[in-house]
């Protein structure tokens, strides 16, 4: 099988290929804890490794795997997964997963990841999932921290507020200094304000020229050719 129909083009950049600003697809935690950069980094590391780790598990489990019964898999090794990192968080990292709330073990149920194992699935190359998996969450961890730095900016005036969450054994303390910082616009912390600073952004990134529309919304240019029938229809 032809790695390359499978995956796009291999040389594409983390943002011409990126799910959540090109296609739109895991807007969820972009949308709900985008408020925040540290949790944006939080959230998106934890992404991009179960990106990693689940596309290496099911492209290695492929002879196994029933093409019935795939979904089901799929599922199982995402939420398998999902739930080592929020416990290896939850010992490690325990203010930050409480900031991330019920966020954290939702991103087993990224639909952009979904999709992507399907091809896994299928892949002969483990190098090409690798590449690929890493990719992909690569532009996850990207857009999360570009769209979260923006829109703290706005609703507090600062940037990467309460970095002390990213390192390990943080006392407990300090989540309640997190919850106090200030808002300096109201608007922004809206969440509709999310909706209108992603379109706004992604409008800005497609008018530099580092994303590109999606093939999918591409017309064809090939015209349509009419089939002609010839002779008679039989009466039934």
């Amino acid at each position: 099988m032809n790695e390359m129909r499978l995956y796009g083009n291999q040389e594409s950049s983390v943002w011409q290929s990126n799910p959540s600003l090109v296609h739109l697809l895991g807007i969820s935690p972009l949308l709900a804890i985008s408020d925040s950069m540290v949790k944006a980094i939080g959230l998106g590391t934890a992404l991009l490794t179960l990106c990693l780790i689940s596309a290496c598990i099911i492209q290695s489990m492929s002879a196994m795997v029933r093409s019935r019964y795939r979904l089901l898999w799929y599922g199982i090794v995402l939420a398998t997964v999902a739930s080592l990192l929020m416990q290896l968080m939850q010992h490690a990292f325990l203010p930050l997963k409480q900031q991330l709330g019920i966020y954290g073990p939702l991103i087993a149920c990224n639909f952009a990841l979904l999709l992507k194992l399907d091809a896994y699935n299928k892949a002969e190359s483990l190098r090409f999932v690798i590449a690929d998996a890493l990719r992909m969450g690569t532009g996850l961890l990207l857009a999360l921290v570009l769209f979260s730095g923006l829109r703290e900016l706005l609703v507090s005036g600062t940037v990467l507020y309460g970095w002390q969450l990213l390192l390990p054994s943080v006392p407990e303390s300090i989540e309640a200094i997190i919850s106090d910082r200030k808002t300096v616009f109201q608007f922004a912390e809206l969440p509709s304000t999310a909706f209108i600073g992603l379109g706004l952004l992604v409008a800005l990134l497609r008018k530099t020229g580092l994303l590109k529309q999606p093939a999918l919304m591409h017309r064809s240019e090939l015209p349509v050719q009419r089939a002609r029938l010839t002779g008679k229809l039989n009466k039934t």
